[in-house]
């Protein structure tokens, strides 16, 4: 195993002891969105192509860290690039899915999509990974997610890595939450 390889299974070790133990879980994420509030999210971001109000499907909150692997982008230059997310999706208390490298969503009830990023906009500091619009470009069409079009991340928290890194190859898991709203 090499060195990035055990840093990487140490942090990610420590993520999942740190999702499991309750009380640390409720202080990070705080309150689940609820879907009484999504009238005023739908109209604070748009439509559909066609027009429409695009309709919330469901919200769901991510807890997990956004991997990153140090990479030489210039002679002599290193930095830390986006490897994949890796998330548990709650709703409520209960993990329903996961969020992982494409990106992509899988829930339990056998839903599957992939997306890709069509814009965003700065966190809420630094550290924040970005919020973001997302279209999808799979879907599976089966469970609660059949009929999404669209995902927005918002209330984001942390993923954010540091400016540099020093060995190439590295992994650096840095812990976040958001929210996922799934549109129609």
């Amino acid at each position: 195993m090499s060195k990035g390889q055990r840093i990487f299974s140490a942090h990610l070790g420590r993520a999942i002891l740190l999702f499991h133990q309750k009380r640390l879980f409720r202080a990070i994420i705080g309150t689940t969105a609820s879907i009484s509030t999504m009238g005023a999210v739908n109209a604070a971001y748009g439509q559909e192509a066609n027009g429409a109000p695009a309709k919330p499907i469901l919200a769901l909150r991510a807890v997990g860290a956004q991997i990153y692997q140090c990479r030489e982008t210039a002679p002599g230059h290193l930095r830390w690039m986006l490897r994949e997310p890796v998330a548990a999706l709650l709703e409520g208390d209960r993990t329903v899915g996961t969020h992982s490298r494409g990106p992509s969503w899988k829930l339990e009830d056998g839903s599957d999509l992939e997306g890709r990023a069509v814009s965003e906009s700065p966190g809420r500091s630094r550290t924040d990974v970005p919020q973001a619009r997302l279209a999808v470009t799979q879907n599976n069409g089966r469970g609660r997610l059949a009929q999404a079009t669209s995902v927005e991340r918002e209330d984001t928290k942390g993923g954010m890595p540091p400016e540099s890194c020093s060995s190439a190859e590295d992994l650096l898991p840095v812990p976040y939450t958001a929210t996922y709203i799934f549109y129609r």
